[in-house]
């Protein structure tokens, strides 16, 4: 409150997240489906993503198609790849990024009423191409939007336009 010397709350009351919605408070049960979209938000049942959606992030072990599509929520190591890769938005530092994440697994996003895909960085341009031209794969983990009943993927002219691959 200004001027009380305390930080204002700036998560809203229907927003907050209740004691075992988060991934890391299922007690090492990863079948046991999170309650936040369903219980909390059943009105909001929107998966949004924007950035590196390409996106999710695919097991080193070969699996199928469907395999993938029903992995849930999960911790998983990253690896040196993927930590040097975000280091970029940290300044290169890749000893600030985290050895450990939590994916929101392909079987929750599936499970959205909607999905809505929102890009906008010049890169994205050859992972939509991908996502919307090739195969249905977990290698793709966005392709399998193209099986949801209502998916949209919003771009930027750049994302859209035809890429210029050569050598520079």
């Amino acid at each position: 409150m200004p001027g009380s010397g305390e930080q204002p709350d700036l998560v809203s009351p229907p927003t907050a997240r209740n004691p075992g919605t988060h991934a890391a408070e299922r007690q090492g049960d990863p079948n046991r489906p999170t309650r936040h979209s369903t219980e909390r938000h059943p009105d909001q049942q929107t998966f949004r993503r924007s950035g590196s959606g390409s996106f999710r992030k695919t097991p080193a072990d070969p699996i199928t198609t469907e395999d993938f599509a029903n992995l849930p929520t999960r911790i998983l190591s990253l690896t040196r790849e993927t930590r040097t890769i975000n280091s970029v938005t940290v300044g290169g530092g890749i000893e600030v990024v985290p050895r450990r994440a939590i994916t929101v697994g392909m079987k929750e996003c599936l499970s959205a009423r909607r999905m809505r895909f929102y890009c906008n960085r010049p890169w994205q341009s050859a992972v939509i191409r991908r996502v919307l031209h090739g195969p249905i794969t977990g290698a793709c983990p966005a392709s399998l939007l193209r099986r949801h009943p209502d998916a949209t993927i919003t771009v930027t002219d750049y994302v859209a336009a035809v890429p210029d691959i050569r050598l520079r």
